[in-house]
């Protein structure tokens, strides 16, 4: 191994040395642009579909509702401004999550444009920015190949790829996280001098509480706070006031919003008392924790759990204190990953893998450090061991199966089979939650004067829960089912062949199929994806002979005790009082 190297004529030694340390990070910024093309390629095929699933068209939704709000009724009662957009697009999700997601997409849609692709930009926005807050925290202490590198492994990750381009609330908390952690681990290896401390201080206030106000698992951060100065030998913060009013803001200004939504009953319908207790089995408490070790691939966890080890051996028995080797930031990773699986473990909230996102970045800190540890090592005995840099990149990325993006198309053209009409439309679609999100959505973004209704069929023709697991159908035959949507004055009715054929879906075809005097069929409209071909037909039906409903109830679920929510149109419809009043009135 130390065996000096052959030197040709017009190869010198100093050169030889710039190559062998060129190379690697001109390797590692090739992988990283390999891993922006691959997402670059599944957004724009992500781009020719509709925005579907249970959560996404929520999240968007939510956003263009706070958007409409800020730019027209500011001012006036938030909460029947939201109640009033809820029943005219159901699929509204603040209350469920915290607002921090949508104050963010209201401003991005003032910019950009509320409209499924802008969503989605801002997701990839997002996604960018992690990546490159990434390089720049790694590069100080292990080196732009191992920095580069890891942020092309952050790219490529199958969680990353799903959720990319998602409308989902997930990223923008793994980021604030992700701050927070970097703001800590600043405050820690800071001077004591009062002024650093507390700039230091704010800075990890503003990043946690806006963690908080994104998503309700960042709270995963109170143990985290507590815990890092202990695991990371910086114990004396804990007698820094700096450090314990940072602790005191984020709880008063992280907490509020939790506390009201729980006393009004609009918050997520969890009931924490029985999960904290012994009622919860081993099994449901361990669901949550299996995400995590299909999070990276198996080199990036070994790697990471070798970097986490030398960084306890660094602090704890070398007494490492070089706020440059990145000690506390890998301590601080460290703890954070052990506080969020100890919070899932507590509080098994959710089973989702893209709850784990916040763990990803402090994941690849710990990995970068294990493969800068392992570079070291071997530089011992040959220069040419940077070379396993890119090496272990390239395994890595090797071990990442890509994610196949499967956009589903067809509900926009059902979606634009229904005109909009100044004073809007009174439309019932009947599919599962995914495709009644797609459909609502799709409404939304093409109604300039956002005056339509659409009404959801199960939760009409059914009794619920919120998650769906109880339902107590309403009625017993088509006949009934047709008189009701009569006496609503339902215009249109949308039935989505593609999704499961349950009780209340077979009763609604049977009543507007029934009677082809009072349901006109307006056409159907093929719902297909990549993977499987065409999925089922969307049917669309007209009665032209409903009247203008003055008013629109939609009931909540059995947790709300089926409280209604009122919607008056701006005017009584069906007197034909002029577009302009009720323009003003909206």
């Amino acid at each position: 191994f130390n065996r000096r190297p052959v030197m040709t004529s017009n190869l010198s030694a100093a050169s030889l040395s710039r190559w062998t340390s060129t190379l690697p990070i001109a390797l590692c910024g090739l992988l990283l642009t390999f891993a922006v093309a691959l997402l670059l390629r599944d957004g724009w095929i992500l781009s020719q579909g509709s925005l579907t699933g249970s959560d996404p068209p929520a999240h968007f939704v939510s956003g263009v509702m706070v958007s409409d709000y800020l730019h027209h009724a500011f001012g006036t009662n938030p909460m029947d401004f939201a109640e009033s957009f809820y029943v005219r697009y159901p699929k509204v999700a603040i209350g469920h999550w915290p607002p921090g997601y949508y104050l963010l997409q209201a401003g991005w849609y003032s910019l950009f444009g509320a409209h499924v692709l802008s969503a989605r930009v801002l997701s990839a926005s997002m996604a960018a920015l992690l990546a490159l807050t990434l390089v720049h925290s790694l590069r100080r202490a292990y080196g732009y190949a191992i920095a580069l590198g890891s942020a092309a492994v952050l790219l490529a990750l199958p969680l990353l790829q799903q959720v990319a381009w998602a409308v989902m609330s997930d990223l923008l908390t793994g980021l604030f996280v992700w701050f927070a952690l970097r703001a800590l681990a600043a405050m820690l290896d800071c001077a004591r001098g009062w002024r650093s401390q507390w700039r230091t201080a704010a800075r990890l206030v503003l990043w946690s509480v806006l963690a908080l106000l994104s998503k309700g698992t960042a709270w995963a951060l109170l143990p985290w706070l507590l815990l890092t100065p202990l695991a990371a030998r910086r114990t004396f913060v804990y007698f820094d006031g700096a450090y314990w009013a940072a602790v005191a803001l984020i709880l008063v200004l992280g907490a509020p919003f939790y506390l009201l939504v729980r006393a009004s009953a609009t918050g997520y319908p969890v009931d924490l008392t029985h999960l904290v207790s012994g009622g919860v089995s081993w099994l449901e408490r361990l669901t949550p924790l299996a995400p995590l070790p299909g999070l990276a691939p198996a080199v990036v966890l070994v790697l990471a759990a070798l970097g986490a080890l030398d960084a306890a051996h660094c602090r704890w028995w070398r007494r490492d204190s070089d706020a440059n080797a990145g000690t506390t930031l890998a301590l601080a990773a460290a703890v954070w990953i052990a506080a969020q699986s100890a919070f899932f473990f507590v509080l098994p909230l959710t089973p989702e893998p893209r709850a784990w996102l916040p763990s990803v970045a402090p994941l690849l800190v710990l990995s970068a450090r294990g493969l800068g540890c392992l570079r070291d090592a071997l530089l011992v005995h040959s220069r040419h061991a940077v070379h396993i840099v890119p090496l272990a990149i390239a395994a890595a990325l090797l071990g990442i199966r890509p994610m196949p993006q499967n956009p589903i198309d067809g509900y926009r053209a059902a979606a634009d089979a229904i005109p909009y009409p100044p004073l809007g439309a009174l439309t019932l679609v009947s599919s599962d939650p995914s495709g009644e999100g797609a459909f609502i959505v799709e409404r939304l973004i093409r109604d300039p004067a956002h005056a339509g209704v659409v009404l959801r069929g199960d939760p009409m023709l059914s009794a619920s829960n919120w998650s769906g697991t109880v339902s107590k159908p309403l009625f017993d035959n088509a006949e009934a089912v047709r008189s009701h949507l009569v006496g609503l004055q339902v215009e249109y009715v949308v039935i989505d062949g593609s999704a499961d054929n349950s009780r209340e879906r077979q009763l609604l075809r049977a009543a507007v199929e029934g009677d082809s005097a009072v349901f006109h069929p307006l056409g159907h409209f093929a719902v297909s994806d990549r993977m499987h071909g065409r999925l089922g037909d969307i049917a669309v039906y007209h009665n032209p002979h409903a009247g203008r409903a003055t008013e629109v109830r939609v009931h909540l679920g059995l947790e709300r005790g089926r409280r209604a929510l009122v919607y008056r149109w701006p005017c009584a419809r069906a007197s034909g009082s002029a577009g302009a009043d009720c323009n003003a009135a909206r």
